[in-house]
């Protein structure tokens, strides 16, 4: 984290796994636990994207728009939403000078289901000859 803190210009971390959470956090402060400070650099969570996993979380990918003419004026900000599998946009947040005081509607908690998919397995160990 020593290394993404001394970044710069570095306007966000985004990540994705094989949960249903999605949700963006601006680190700007000592957290406990933590030997780094943040610097305000936004860490971003992007729901279940594929089949592989557990869990029946609707699938969805994060995207990102950012402007070509705010970095040229060194605006770090970017807006950033889940596009669900059906088409559908969750999370829309806008990551700028604003963010963590705006207000943003709840992700809804949709669930998706595979009819093929076996939802108890987490990962297939290697087969053994």
């Amino acid at each position: 984290m020593r290394a993404v803190a001394a970044t710069p210009g570095l306007i966000g971390l985004f990540s994705g796994h094989d949960h249903g959470a999605t949700w963006c956090y601006k680190w700007d402060r000592l957290v406990p636990g933590m030997t780094v400070a943040g610097t305000g650099l936004n860490l971003c969570f992007g729901q279940h994207s594929g089949y592989g996993g557990y869990g029946n979380w609707i699938r969805g990918a994060r995207q990102l728009r950012l402007s070509a003419d705010a970095l040229r004026r060194r605006r770090w900000e970017a807006d950033t939403w889940i596009r669900t599998e059906k088409g559908g946009v969750v999370g829309r947040v806008s990551l700028n000078a604003t963010y963590g005081k705006d207000w943003y509607p709840a992700t809804p908690n949709e669930k998706t289901y595979c009819p093929t998919c076996n939802y108890t397995v987490i990962t297939p160990g290697p087969r053994r000859r």
